[in-house]
């Protein structure tokens, strides 16, 4: 669903990158105010700093709204083509698909597993696209200003390394069962609900309703498990950033009293690290949504991976334009 729109996503990453560029290099300027202008009592060196701070400000504002309404039309184009796609196959499918496929689980692959992806696509593409690119810009940020604090928030890595690998294998399973789920309720309600006047002329409502209860107790299990992994991932990573924090903030403290740091490199790097934590918790938030939606584009492909049972002959001949007459010619039935 990209192909077609490469240019378009080049111009959008191109200008997503300078968008998260920009408050990196503002973090730059406010160490150098800090330095250079307050406590050297350069008063034009301030003036220079604060008006390069504004402008940079306005820049990253406009490239920053270009860069959301771009991608938030790119994902609404996607989505389109998916759905529309995704109704075209199945208009195209034999009927024994039909027949051995429950009418519910057709509905949720066409509604709740398309809007799974949609949600992705219209917000969460441009949270991931722009914070990835914030998220380097500052570390490479960090490390230019001053690699010992780089390396000293970096301590906090390896283990945000293990917790994410451990709620990536956890979340995935769970989030592909909350998707299996969501499709067992819905399609126990349409066929209750298509079907409520044989239900009801059997007298079959308490029977309905109790596997209605069965199925909506292990939706609700379901979930509840993958809430309980999200509980423990985000605040893990914002410990962890708390922790990067308390270490820049101690490191640079002695690196200040032995004279190897400026205070205003030191402002400028804890307010850069706000900038590598803050994306990190927000892509943390939004894996959850992701995984969401990768295991509803698994529920889809089965659907759209489906094949026709009667399909034409290689060399079969076009049937042309129909007269619309039938006849029948020695064409006899019986029993027997």
């Amino acid at each position: 669903y990209t192909e077609g729109r490469r240019r378009r996503l080049t111009v959008v990453l191109t200008l997503a990158a300078v968008s998260a560029a920009a408050p990196v290099a503002m973090w730059h300027i406010v160490g150098d105010a800090i330095d250079n202008g307050i406590r050297a009592g350069d008063t034009g060196r301030l003036t220079q700093d604060v008006v390069a701070y504004l402008a940079i400000g306005v820049v990253a504002w406009v490239l920053g709204t270009a860069t959301w309404l771009m991608l938030a039309g790119i994902g609404q184009r996607m989505v389109l083509e998916l759905r529309r796609d995704l109704f075209e196959h199945l208009t195209s499918l034999s009927l024994r698909y039909f027949s051995e496929q429950k009418a519910g689980w057709i509905i949720a692959r066409l509604t709740s597993d398309v809007d799974a992806l949609s949600d992705v696509l219209n917000q969460g593409l441009t949270t991931l696209v722009v914070n990835t690119l914030t998220l380097v810009a500052a570390i490479g940020g960090l490390f230019l200003l001053d690699w010992r604090l780089g390396l000293v928030a970096l301590l906090v890595l390896p283990p945000g390394i293990v917790v994410t690998r451990w709620f990536q294998r956890r979340s995935h399973a769970a989030f592909s069962d909350v998707r299996t789920r969501i499709a067992a309720v819905t399609a126990q309600l349409a066929e209750s609900v298509a079907g409520m006047a044989v239900v009801q002329a059997f007298n079959r409502e308490r029977a309905f309703q109790r596997e209605f209860e069965e199925l909506n107790e292990a939706n609700r299990l379901s979930n509840t498990y993958a809430q309980k992994l999200s509980s423990v991932f985000f605040p893990a990573i914002e410990l962890l950033g708390v922790i990067a924090q308390v270490a820049v903030i101690y490191a640079g403290a002695l690196m200040i009293d032995g004279g190897s740091l400026e205070i205003g490199t030191l402002i400028a790097g804890v307010g850069m690290l706000s900038l590598v934590f803050q994306p990190l918790q927000e892509l943390s938030e939004l894996y959850g949504q992701v995984q969401a939606a990768s295991a509803a584009m698994g529920k889809i492909s089965t659907v759209l991976d489906a094949e026709r049972h009667i399909t034409d002959r290689p060399a079969a001949r076009p049937i042309g334009q129909i007269a619309g007459r039938l006849e029948l010619d020695d064409v006899v039935f019986a029993y027997g």
